[in-house]
This record gives C-alpha cells, sequence and structure tokens, in this order.
C-alpha cells in the first residue's frame, strides 16, 4: 500500500512539472507586446540617407523621374521628463530630374529642404509636439521660391502675363505654414510617423495616416495596417504592411485600391528604438501607371 502512495506521488509530481514545463513553454512562445517610443540621450546623433524615386510607364516606354537623395542628422538636442528636442538638419541634397533635365522648377518640390534645419519636440511616447522655428523655414521658403522663380522668368524671357499666373500660382502654394509644413516637413512626419503606438508579434495595428493624400478637414485619408513580424536575437523589430483607404464608401475604397497599393516595411532597432530603415512602395495602374519607391536608411 506504502509503495502505491509513493508511486502515486510520483505521478503527481511529474505530472505537475509537466503542466508548469508546458506553460513555461506556451509563455515563452507567446506573442511579444512593446510599444515603440524613444528611448534616446540627449547628444546622440544619427545620420540617413533619404531616396525618393518614381519609374513611369507611358506609352510603351519605362522612365525614371526626379531621383532625390539626401543626407539627413537627426541630433537630440535636449531631453527632460516630459520631452525630447530634437535637430532635423539636410546635410545634402541631390535631385535628378531625368524627364524634365532643362526646366529649374522641375525639382524645386524636392529640394526645398535645402540646407534647413527643423527644430522641434516630441513627447515622451514619440509623437510630434510641435515645430520650434517654424515662422523662420517659412521665411527662408517663400524666398528660395521667389528667387528660383524669378530666375526663371528672367532667363526664359516670359511674357508678363504669364510671370504673373506664374507668381500667383506659387504664392498660393506657398501661402500658409500648414502648406509649408505638408511640403517641407514629409519626411520628419514619416519618420516619426509610428512612435507612440503598441505592437504585438503576428497581430495587425491600425494607424491613421494623413501623410500620403492630407485630407482638408484634417480626418485620415489613409490607414496604415501593419504587423510586426517578429523580433531577432539582435534585438532587430520588423514591422510591414500596407497602406489602406479610409474612404468609408465600399465601392469607392474598393476603387481607388484597385488601382494603388502601397506596402510598407520597417525595421527598428530595440530598446533604444532608432529606425534603422523604412520603405514604401506605390504602384498606381491606369493610363500612365507608376511605380514610387521611398526610402530611409541608417547609415551611421
Amino acid at each position: 500500500m506504502a509503495h502505491f502512495k509513493r508511486h502515486a506521488k510520483m505521478r503527481n509530481l511529474l505530472l505537475m512539472l509537466l503542466v508548469i514545463f508546458i506553460h513555461l513553454y506556451s509563455f515563452s512562445q507567446s506573442d511579444t507586446t512593446f510599444k515603440l517610443i524613444p528611448n534616446w540621450e540627449k547628444g546622440e546623433m544619427r545620420k540617413y540617407e533619404i531616396k525618393n524615386y518614381s519609374v513611369v510607364d507611358a506609352e510603351g516606354e519605362r522612365k525614371v523621374n526626379g531621383v532625390t537623395t539626401k543626407t539627413i542628422i537627426v541630433q537630440v538636442v535636449d531631453v527632460n521628463d516630459k520631452f525630447f528636442e530634437i535637430n532635423w538638419k539636410t546635410e545634402q541634397l541631390i535631385f535628378s530630374d531625368t524627364i524634365n533635365i532643362d526646366n529649374p522648377l522641375s525639382g524645386l518640390m524636392n529640394t526645398l529642404d535645402k540646407d534647413i534645419s527643423v527644430r522641434y519636440t516630441l513627447n515622451k511616447n514619440g509623437e510630434i509636439v510641435s515645430f520650434l522655428n517654424i515662422e523662420e523655414i517659412s521665411q527662408t521658403i517663400k524666398s528660395k521660391v521667389d528667387s528660383v522663380l524669378k530666375a526663371f522668368i528672367e532667363n526664359n524671357n516670359i511674357e508678363k502675363s504669364k510671370a504673373e499666373m506664374l507668381n500667383f500660382q506659387f504664392s498660393m502654394m506657398f501661402s500658409s505654414d500648414e502648406q509649408i509644413k505638408t511640403i517641407v516637413l514629409s519626411d520628419i512626419l514619416k519618420f516619426h510617423q509610428l512612435y507612440g503606438y503598441s505592437f504585438t508579434t503576428n497581430q495587425a495595428t491600425t494607424i491613421p495616416d494623413n501623410i500620403f493624400a492630407p485630407n482638408p478637414n484634417g480626418k485620415p485619408s489613409n490607414n496604415l495596417e501593419l504587423e510586426c513580424t517578429k523580433i531577432d536575437k539582435k534585438k532587430i523589430c520588423y514591422i510591414a504592411g500596407a497602406l489602406k483607404c479610409a474612404e468609408t464608401d465600399t465601392r469607392l475604397r474598393e476603387f481607388i485600391e484597385k488601382d494603388r497599393i502601397i506596402k510598407n516595411t520597417y525595421e527598428f532597432q530595440l530598446p533604444e528604438n532608432w529606425l534603422i530603415s523604412h520603405k514604401s512602395i506605390v504602384n498606381v495602374g491606369g493610363y500612365a501607371s507608376f511605380n514610387n519607391t521611398y526610402e530611409i536608411n541608417l547609415i551611421k
């Protein structure tokens, strides 16, 4: 009888150990949840290269259009209990328009931030709170536009009525700080877009997006639907997904997405959460289909 009890106790002990082992194993294999917030220190600096270019298919020809390459310095100026202060500087900018190389205005919209430093603050979640020198940036941009436009008109002997129309069009494009933010600060907005959101491996996270196609009423025109696919042994987090139209009308949304496919991939270095790379590829169909690639890559 005692022998039987000892065997029963042994079986119960082994069963209990097995249950604990299975529980621990399941826990170790469960999805990981983390919040993507910057764990940066004052004085830290990173250098990135940003590339933006299009491949256009039209009338049986395939052309590369508007290759823009920027070298960006991101520096953490200050850190306190509530905010990060960041300085974003465009150190170098090269623009090459392989379709309309003789038109100096063709590259203007892509080179407005050349030699410009942007100072801004983030909250502790990594979300942009304010731009500190937007007024200075606005004055610089408007002055640059006026200078380029004046030289273009003079060098091409453009008649007065057409020159006045060009001046009016460009003054409308840069009439407000919000318009300048949209045009000049889009790289910064893309760089910080995922900060402040929580991700769970193999589960989708939806992020409202108004950067790709800004909506006049401020409501998100699109949604980023992203998934953290894995975190490797080097603590590199891989995130991938697509940009979906936020239009509530099903037919209209399906119509837009039929000819517009936008895929995104990201890599972040945990636990400091510096961006390593971001790539978005836009494929648009129709009469003149095009493929646009946008990349941010850490240099050092």
